[in-house]
């Protein structure tokens, strides 16, 4: 055990013993200052155990002055953050759970909403990573709530929300179309056009325009999905600069009916353009790229194999 953990485990201990004394030492000392003496022995442990990269000891420490503070009816929510940060680090994710839904409690407790909707974001984004789809749609919903309840929440934040849901009904419904489909659809294109408006987000226009005109690709026809893309490019100059613009427009002239039946078209070429674009979407979600992109690219594979200008590889060799 390095210098510093052992000061720390015997700042811990202290503490401890501040925070449960015997009978004769809580009969003759003030509560108060012995509840503050042992936050500040808890927090220096913490803080100890930082330097030596023991986040795990670190969190509990801070965890312990973020129950005191609570028990007094203090906001604990500085240490609460310091444990999340710490159970993160080393991919407690049970803690890290536990920890966030402390956190959300405490800021509807002080009337904190925007930091509420922040930290139900962050769960939401944890029960994704733990393919909790359900979860994490309640998740996000609860955390527009309570950013629609303070004026002072991010546009960011609140952008970011609804096109999570967005992913999540394309996610939970991806081989059935139905009516959530739908509703992606809709908040992807609504989305899309508030950010455009806006100005200074066009990462979110770019990403909700690029899904819109894929999900109408993969769920509709490619009719109407050109139809989209013209329209979005109309409404956003950058959209029309992108890579996801790019794309989409390579992408749908393996639908062209126009196209020149002479002008032999491959399985490996459509292959090469997608090997080519992954790589570039850098705001686009790896679930996205890896799996409906995926599911896409098989889709276009078996409708190119019946147009009269298909050619199989050896034919370009």
């Amino acid at each position: 055990m390095s210098a510093n953990s052992s000061k720390a485990y015997l700042n811990y201990q202290k503490g401890r013993q501040k925070l449960y004394p015997g009978c004769c030492s809580a009969l003759f000392s003030n509560t108060e200052e012995r509840l503050e003496e042992a936050t500040n022995c808890f927090k220096e442990a913490g803080d100890l155990y930082i330097l030596d990269k023991n986040y795990k000891e670190a969190a509990k420490c801070f965890v312990e002055c973020a129950l005191i503070k609570q028990a007094n009816k203090e906001n604990p929510c500085e240490y609460y953050e310091q444990a999340m940060t710490c159970y993160k680090k080393v991919n407690d994710n049970e803690n890290y759970y536990d920890v966030l839904t402390k956190l959300i409690e405490n800021n509807i407790t002080f009337a904190n909403f925007n930091l509420a909707g922040k930290f139900c974001m962050k769960r939401g984004e944890l029960n994704e990573l733990l393919e909790q789809n359900n979860n994490a749609m309640q998740d996000y919903e609860t955390a527009l709530k309570y950013f629609q309840m303070d004026m002072n929440s991010s546009k960011f934040d609140i952008n970011k929300c609804y096109l999570k849901k967005a992913d999540l009904l394309i996610m939970n419904n991806i081989d059935n179309y139905n009516e959530e489909i739908d509703e992606a659809l809709s908040i992807y294109e609504e989305i899309g056009d508030k950010c455009n408006e806006i100005g200074g987000m066009g990462s979110f226009v770019n990403n909700a325009y690029f899904k819109n005109v894929l999900c109408n690709l993969y769920y509709k026809d490619s009719i109407l999905s050109v139809a989209f893309l013209h329209k979005f490019e109309e409404k956003s100059n950058e959209f029309k600069n992108s890579v996801e613009d790019s794309f989409l427009n390579k992408l749908l002239k393996y639908f062209n009916e126009d196209e020149d039946e002479n002008e032999l078209i491959s399985i490996e070429s459509l292959t090469d353009l997608f090997i080519e674009y992954k790589s570039k979407f850098n705001n686009i979600e790896s679930y996205w790229v890896n799996v409906f992109m995926n599911k896409i690219e098989d889709k276009i594979k078996k409708i190119i194999k019946q147009k009269p200008n298909f050619a199989e590889d050896e034919d370009f060799k």
